[in-house]
């Protein structure tokens, strides 16, 4: 995803906002920190069991 926003960023012919592949950056900062807490609430239930 991060790459078709570079190339979104990167064509001249596109008509893409700032504001658009801003958010889109955003939506995947957010998708990367969630699957990052999932990972870190996964490993608590793992420590708790053993």
């Amino acid at each position: 995803m991060a790459n078709a926003i570079k190339k979104q960023a990167n064509n001249k012919d596109s008509h893409i906002s700032i504001d658009s592949i801003a958010e889109q950056w955003v939506k995947l900062l957010l998708t990367h920190i969630e699957a990052k807490k999932q990972k870190i609430n996964i490993l608590k239930k793992n420590r708790s069991i053993n």
